[in-house]
């Protein structure tokens, strides 16, 4: 994937808002930032929030959240399909040397690295 298709589909899965929000983080958080000097954002997590982006098939009117963490990675948060049911986030975040996931309709959480990226699309994504 180049930069333009991964911008477009930043743009078109997030919506001006997230797109805007990881322009932001990558143009003024390249340096440490904040009173207890958090990490930089980190461009390996910059890339696989990018690479999952492309990939996912989010439900229909769902658009993510990004938010920058203070240890340097992106997460993305939303609702499930459900929607306004209790209990539907989603959350994903891409750290500097892996991925950490939590559902909260099921409580399942873990951690692991970007090989396992592919099952986490479908695990994640899918209505």
């Amino acid at each position: 994937m180049d930069n333009l298709e991964a911008e477009r589909a930043l743009l078109t899965k997030l919506g001006a808002r997230g797109w805007g929000r990881i322009q932001h983080f990558r143009n003024h958080y390249n340096q440490p930032w904040g009173e207890h000097q958090s990490a930089p954002v980190s461009a390996r997590a910059v890339d696989a929030l990018t690479r999952f982006v492309a990939e996912a098939t989010f439900p229909a009117g769902i658009v993510p959240s990004v938010f920058l963490t203070d240890q340097g990675g992106l997460e993305l948060c939303w609702e499930d399909a459900q929607g306004a049911a209790r209990d539907t986030a989603r959350q994903i975040e891409f750290k500097p040397d892996g991925i950490e996931y939590f559902i909260a309709a099921t409580g399942e959480e873990g951690s692991t690295g970007w090989d396992r990226m592919p099952e986490l699309i479908l695990q994640l994504t899918v209505a």
